[in-house]
């Protein structure tokens, strides 16, 4: 018999009623069918409701938690809470999936036994559409050197996890910003893991100008303390030299 992995599809959503439909209709479209899709409205004020319960209506396979707004952390915590997949994918509501993606990722993950696939992806807006390709690495130390410096890009979309990665690290519900490194940074340096490159894109990043990630008010402060979260989570786990100069 064939092994049909079960993915488990992590959408976080906060007043997303603009792009939502476009992010779930390329996922509900997959050709890749055994998954789970969870969406977390976190707390929106806009039409994501009326969205939500549209789409769960007409697929089974979408279950839809409603919450009050406590940040993209806290709502991607509850998704992996009740996560009953294999494998966890990770998605933004303003962006889209490419509709073989989730079937290549778990043809790669199957293949190669990697527990991390990092894949490539194309950047968009109305007048461009760029793509990105990982850049290379030899194992998880350097793949950790290349997060952190901000070689390969630390976002969550472009990666297939193991169900198994989170059963003793969550998302630090009091981090909103950098959330992505920040967890990346403790899966790489608490779990001996293998990581492999997709080279096929597999998303459609949208630069979408209102995006929490385009939002100007990233105070020095901020990036500050989440460097010092970085360093001493680093600190905490023995890194070496060269882990450590690579987020200099």
């Amino acid at each position: 018999m064939i092994n049909y992995p079960k993915v488990s599809v992590i959408i976080p959503v906060f007043n997303g009623g603009q792009f939502l439909g476009r992010c779930l209709s390329s996922i509900t479209n997959q050709s890749y069918k055994n998954i789970e899709i969870i969406v977390i409205n976190d707390g929106s004020t806009d039409n994501t409701k009326a969205i939500c319960k549209n789409y769960s209506q007409n697929d089974q396979r979408i279950k839809v938690i409603h919450k009050d707004n406590e940040g993209v952390s806290t709502a991607r915590n509850i998704g992996l809470d009740i996560a009953t997949g294999d494998y966890i994918y990770f998605a933004d509501a303003d962006d889209y999936v490419l509709q073989d993606s989730i079937e290549n990722f778990i043809n790669k993950a199957m293949t190669s036994s990697a527990e991390i696939v990092v894949a490539e992806y194309y950047i968009a807006s109305d007048s461009h559409k760029m793509r990105i390709s990982p850049k290379e690495f030899n194992d998880k130390k350097s793949f950790l050197c290349s997060i952190l410096s901000g070689t390969n890009h630390s976002a969550l979309w472009n990666k297939l996890f193991k169900k198994g990665l989170f059963d003793n690290i969550r998302f630090n519900n009091n981090i909103f910003y950098m959330e992505d490194k920040v967890l990346l940074v403790e899966i790489l340096s608490r779990i001996q893991v293998n990581i492999e490159i997709l080279y096929t894109p597999v998303y459609i990043y949208w630069q979408n100008q209102d995006s929490i990630t385009n939002l100007k008010d990233k105070s020095i402060l901020k990036q500050f303390e989440i460097y010092t979260f970085l360093i001493n989570e680093l600190n905490y786990y023995d890194s070496d030299k060269d882990i450590m100069e690579s987020f200099s």
